[in-house]
């Protein structure tokens, strides 16, 4: 819990006042699903995946500007940007900076388990969920009512089990190949096969 606690004072997490702070709750349900301590990866990937799902929704349910929701869609699309002009305010910065590295670091640790890069997986699975939100926040600008289909492929997306569950099955044991990690049975993004 320390260490989650050290990233999260480190990418400034906890200076975004329009964020809930559910920090020991998204710790703990990572601490009680996955105890044993080989596990500890697929901890931190949980509890990390699961702050940033709690953060980007507060962030789109009105802790943003539709500028502000866009711009991060935009630089997490781009990746390689220069934070001091790309994006449009600091909490933008902040959450993407955040993500980046929890990214960057579910890449590196997920190597060592998969034998193979899962960095563009990961980003994928994320840019799903930020889209996804960024239509909700579309749909209320516009007082768009969207189908009882639409809302819910919608909803299968930003309800968020892909950062936290998805991605976190990188660091329990088996290899995933490419072709199970993007079937339809396991991608919440409606985007398998």
């Amino acid at each position: 819990m320390k260490g989650f606690k050290r990233w999260i004072a480190e990418k400034k997490l906890d200076q975004l006042k329009f964020a809930r702070e559910k920090s020991a709750y998204c710790y703990f349900t990572a601490a009680a699903t996955l105890p044993s301590p080989e596990l500890s990866d697929a901890r931190l990937s949980w509890a990390k995946n699961s702050l940033l799902t709690v953060i980007v929704d507060d962030f789109f349910d009105g802790g943003a500007t539709i500028d502000e929701s866009t711009n991060l869609v935009y630089c997490v699309e781009k990746w390689n940007v220069d934070v001091d002009k790309d994006c449009c305010s600091e909490q933008v910065r902040i959450v993407f900076l955040a993500l980046k590295d929890a990214i960057c670091w579910m890449g590196d640790a997920g190597f060592k388990w998969q034998e193979r890069d899962v960095t563009s997986h990961v980003t994928q699975v994320w840019l799903d969920v930020l889209n996804s939100m960024l239509r909700e926040v579309i749909w209320r600008r516009d007082a768009y009512t969207p189908t009882m289909n639409e809302y819910m492929k919608n909803a299968s997306v930003s309800f968020a089990l892909g950062p936290i569950v998805l991605n976190t099955m990188y660091f329990v044991g088996p290899k995933l190949s490419e072709e199970i990690v993007k079937s339809s049975e396991t991608m919440c993004s409606g985007r398998g096969k």
